[in-house]
């Protein structure tokens, strides 16, 4: 596969914006539930979705769906969130 750089780093930046804006909408809710904000959070699930989807493209997929495996064994136990573990 060939990688564009500019494209790569392009796709890096947006990631990351979109990660940040996720991480403010869900402190928002956590922290003024009265805002009501839960569109705003699914939008920015959706953003963070599409570009981590892209970013994926290149990087190890294999890898990283092991990882999850690995996480997810950690996390949820009997499909129950270890909170303890956080």
């Amino acid at each position: 596969m060939i990688i564009e750089i500019d494209e790569l780093e392009y796709i890096k930046k947006k990631t990351a914006e979109e990660c940040c804006e996720l991480s403010v909408a869900l402190m928002q809710s956590v922290n003024k539930p009265k805002l009501k904000n839960t569109k705003q959070v699914e939008d920015e699930i959706a953003d963070v979705l599409m570009w981590l989807r892209q970013l994926s493209m290149y990087y190890d997929n294999q890898y990283i769906l092991n990882r999850i495996s690995e996480k997810k064994q950690i996390y949820f136990k009997d499909e129950k969130i270890q909170h303890n573990n956080i």
